[in-house]
């Protein structure tokens, strides 16, 4: 598949989680509480997600992957796991996908018309148990 790149050598899927560049407040349906936050690696071509939440601390590496023509993250935590996921963009509406030995699911999200929310579920199936939860971003800075 073709690497669709504008001049600035994003791929535009990848620009558009330009969106997400900032500090979040985050919380979900299960009482978790934490903090997210998004910045560009230099060059641009990589988005970087710190992840705080409860006890556990995590990073994400999200970029455009050329062979699979999408967007694409590996995440790694101190709890030792490490995902991989795929990110699909459409306007203001979010889709995470895993699907992984262990784990497989999804996450849809809408973010807010001014950009300072985004709320969307999680529905996983992990080690043949369901999980999933509502979740809500709210920005800080």
């Amino acid at each position: 598949m073709a690497n669709t790149k504008k001049q600035d050598g994003l791929n535009p899927e990848l620009r558009q989680l330009s969106q997400m560049i900032g500090t979040w407040k985050a919380c979900d349906s299960n009482g978790h509480e934490g903090k997210a936050s998004f910045e560009w690696m230099e060059g641009k071509h990589f988005l970087i997600h710190h992840v705080e939440v409860d006890d556990k601390k995590g990073i994400e590496f999200i970029g455009y992957d050329e062979p699979t023509d999408s967007v694409r993250s590996f995440y790694f935590d101190t709890a030792g796991n490490s995902r991989q996921y795929t990110y699909h963009l459409r306007d203001n509406m979010i889709k995470i996908t895993i699907d992984m030995p262990d784990i497989r699911g999804e996450f849809n999200g809408d973010l807010s018309r001014d950009g300072n929310k985004l709320t969307g579920k999680w529905d996983v199936m992990e080690n043949g148990r369901r999980k999933g939860s509502n979740e809500t971003l709210t920005r800080i800075v």
